[in-house]
């Protein structure tokens, strides 16, 4: 019961440095996400996007892609969180 009542937060438990080269930290990015995703009525809060200071969890890094894991995310889409 406690992911209906618990709001989200993020870590990054063993981080891995991304350097992203087509954004530069003047681009000012806010990204709204939800407090809890699957009951909209509770919020959002928003998450500043900092490209100079990203990291990800390096569970989460492939080096080499494959068919199944490849995704291409648009600003339009929404990553899962």
């Amino acid at each position: 019961m406690t992911s209906i009542i618990a709001d989200r937060v993020m870590a990054v438990l063993d981080p891995v440095k991304v350097v992203i080269t087509n954004l530069t930290s003047s681009d000012d990015v806010t990204l709204d996400v939800p407090n809890i995703p699957h009951l909209p009525d509770k919020g959002t809060h928003s998450v500043p996007f900092d490209p100079c200071d990203l990291y990800i969890d390096r569970s989460d890094l492939r080096e080499v892609g494959n068919k199944i894991a490849f995704t291409i995310w648009t600003p339009e889409m929404r990553p899962p969180l």
